[in-house]
């Protein structure tokens, strides 16, 4: 459920955000890359980790992920 809330709501700020990243994480994050069937580990040294519309995350258990957004409204 919550991997759904969190989807949907870069879903939502990406269609008005330029540029969104990984700005920083601690544990295990995943990624799938929008038209991937296939989740890849993000490790902790890969900040800045480019996002874009229709990309998936999720994280393990006690594992956290923080997402810039460069947003204009």
């Amino acid at each position: 459920m919550r991997l759904i809330i969190v989807s949907a709501a870069l879903l939502f700020a990406c269609r008005y955000c330029d540029a969104a990243y990984v700005y920083s994480l601690r544990g295990d994050v995943d990624i799938k890359k929008s038209g991937s069937t296939e989740w890849t580990r993000i490790d902790a040294d890969q900040n800045k980790t480019p996002l874009n519309q229709g990309d998936e995350m999720r994280t393990s258990r006690a594992s956290t992920v923080e997402i810039f957004m460069d947003c204009i409204f």
